[in-house]
């Protein structure tokens, strides 16, 4: 189970590249790649950028998939605010509920994968945006 909200993940997460455990955590990694210890590794200036350049480059990765994670969550969010319905009462056409919504027959057909001629049941929930 994850102790952590989503943003304060994103918060804890950005901390932890940013940190001296992280470097420590990739020297360990290139060290294990070259062969070498990783004393070798901390205090070798070329082994060092090697270290420094890959929390760089997963930074971005992980800040790319941050920021995309955010518009795709912004874009689910507006549809689904977007989404309207109506319940159908006695009386009800997919005209007359058409016009009230301002949409047409054939949209509201195509969102609820029925036909125009489909019968209306009483009850049932119609989208209608």
């Amino acid at each position: 189970m994850d102790l952590f909200m989503p943003a304060e993940r994103v918060l804890y997460d950005r901390a932890y590249y940013l940190s001296d455990e992280a470097e420590r955590d990739y020297a360990f990694e290139v060290a294990e790649e070259h062969g070498v210890d990783v004393g070798e590794v901390l205090y070798s200036d070329e082994l060092m950028k090697e270290v420094r350049d890959a929390l760089d480059r997963d930074i971005d990765l992980y800040l790319d998939d941050e920021i995309a994670n955010e518009e795709q969550d912004k874009k689910e969010a507006a549809e689904k605010a977007a989404m309207k319905y109506h319940r159908i009462k006695s009386g009800d056409t997919l005209g007359a509920i058409a016009r009230k919504y301002g949409t047409t027959v054939t949209n509201i057909c195509r969102l609820n994968g029925i036909k125009s001629t489909t019968t209306l049941r009483i009850g049932r929930s119609l989208r209608v945006r």
